[in-house]
């Protein structure tokens, strides 16, 4: 059997069972199978396939007929221009949630230098910001943020570039052009140019502390920082909410500038209403916001605050019709909500909360 083979049967077998996306999700699984660039098996549509290659491919394809994630099946997810580990422990990483962590680098990009902060707000001399990632799960946020904003020197040579795959979410948002991944737009179709290659230097020194319930995310967010070369600069704690912190170090010692947090929103009346490859592969931990899926944030609106600088925000993301809940329960607990933000569909997406004025 030859790609072009392999092609057309893929596509009927991934239509019959209703996925969409068939070409693309056909597209990857080659790929896969025979270690190239997705876009390549077009340029080698008559070469066959080994043994190997065939059994490879027929399997992947009906993990991907039973509805299994795409994700999944490749072991990887793109976020914000970098490939995730991802597995049954965590949460794929959605582009909406690339606007989350576009607006978390910005914010601490505008953060004032430690000597410029008011005076109770310093700790030490050399102070470095505080970024707080609530439900870390893939790690997807605490490791883009420990990547963008300080940290390690790396260089992006033309040549690395040019070799990057161009993420799994490529053409979703209609552009023509690549945005830079810091534009207001979310930029999960951004795709690095070797026009785009840059140093990225120590700018900013960052502390990132991740938390999960989840011993098993918590371990996938480890290998993830390993991945990218950043695990020095994430602390990963298991426990329950602000719990994690709690048994490591008082909260009059750790004040964030940023937390950021994805947390579990869906109703769990509306779990079994979801898609096959949600309901029956992402953990429900990361899924199940309690009856009304705003439990996570009663929580926040309560317990953040304490871990706060005054001059912190919190961000958080948030299902279809839930800001004015969410944003209620956030100004009875005494916080400034501001004007949420929308993704690129117009949804609003993203509440942003800072702690009141003692």
């Amino acid at each position: 059997m030859n790609v072009a083979e392999c092609m057309g049967m893929g596509m009927r077998v991934l239509t019959e069972a209703g996925v969409e996306n068939a070409r693309a999700d056909v597209e990857w699984l080659i790929a896969s199978c025979l270690e190239t660039r997705r876009m390549q098996s077009y340029l080698n549509l008559n070469r066959d396939l080994d043994e190997m290659q065939q059994r490879h491919f027929e399997s992947s394809l009906r993990r991907r007929a039973a509805r299994e994630p795409l994700q999944h099946i490749l072991g990887t997810a793109e976020f914000f221009g970098r490939s995730f580990e991802v597995n049954r422990f965590v949460l794929i990483p959605r582009p909406e949630t690339e606007l989350l962590a576009d607006l978390g680098v910005r914010h601490l990009r505008q953060q004032p230098e430690p000597s410029q902060r008011p005076v109770g707000e310093v700790r030490h001399s050399g102070s470095p910001l505080l970024a707080l990632d609530f439900g870390t799960g893939s790690g997807c946020l605490a490791v883009t943020l420990a990547l963008e904003i300080g940290g390690r020197e790396h260089v992006h040579t033309a040549d690395e570039i040019r070799g990057r795959e161009p993420p799994m979410w490529e053409g979703r948002c209609g552009l023509t052009e690549p945005p830079k991944p810091t534009s207001s737009r979310s930029p999960d179709c951004w795709v690095p140019t070797p026009s785009s290659a840059s140093r990225f230097t120590e700018r900013r020194e960052v502390e990132i502390t991740a938390i999960d319930i989840s011993l098993d995310a918590i371990e996938v967010a480890r290998r993830n920082a390993r991945r990218h070369g950043c695990e020095g600069a994430v602390r990963f704690f298991q426990g329950d909410g602000f719990a994690a912190l709690r048994s490591v170090v008082p909260s009059a010692m750790e004040r964030f500038d940023l937390i950021l947090t994805n947390p579990p929103y869906i109703p769990w009346g509306e779990i079994l209403g979801l898609q096959p490859e949600v309901r029956d592969y992402d953990p429900v931990l990361a899924l199940d916001g309690g009856e009304d899926g705003l439990d996570f944030y009663r929580r926040l609106a309560v317990e953040a605050s304490v871990w706060m600088r005054e001059t912190g925000v919190l961000m958080a993301e948030f299902g279809d019709g839930q800001f004015e809940k969410i944003a209620g329960l956030f100004r009875d607990a005494g916080w400034v909500v501001e004007e949420p933000i929308r993704d690129d569909s117009g949804r609003l997406r993203i509440l942003i909360a800072r702690p009141a004025a003692s």
